[in-house]
């Protein structure tokens, strides 16, 4: 477990369960798997031609079958007690990773509607951007140029 999952376990967002613990660990991962493929094939490509091809092929391709599995994850992990949250009942760190992930991808991408086909990974964003301690930040940090 990174740091970033320690600091969970210790403010309660990791999962009130092991297998929520677990299912929050292994959605930040398919996130981290987002991230990844995003940096490598589109931000850090040097060549505006290729680095234009790669990102309509991720706005287009990759990034809607991300977050078509991801919605299946949230499904799949939620089956009894369906919340619309990532590991369980309530929001845990994984949600909030993907609330920061998917603002990094629609800052850099410059498309403030990727999330439109994709309701519930929305409300999941939202959710979190109004939680008052994230809603708090959000309105007095700093604009970060990229």
């Amino acid at each position: 477990m990174d740091l970033v999952g320690v600091l969970a376990v210790l403010a309660g967002l990791a999962g009130r369960s092991p297998m929520e613990e677990y299912r929050a660990n292994a959605s930040v991962d398919f996130m981290m798997d987002l991230k990844l493929d995003f940096y490598q094939n589109v931000h850090l490509v040097k060549d505006e031609a290729q680095k234009a091809e790669n990102r309509k092929k991720f706005l287009e391709e990759t990034f809607p079958s991300f977050a078509q599995r991801m919605v299946r994850l949230i499904y799949t992990a939620n089956h009894e007690n369906y919340s619309g949250c990532f590991a369980g009942k309530e929001i845990t760190w994984a949600d909030i990773e993907w609330a920061t992930t998917a603002d990094l991808i629609m800052t850099l991408v410059k498309e403030t509607n990727l999330l439109a086909r994709f309701p519930l990974l929305q409300r999941i964003k939202r959710d979190v951007e109004t939680m008052p301690g994230i809603a708090r930040y959000l309105e007095t940090r700093p604009e970060t140029p990229f």
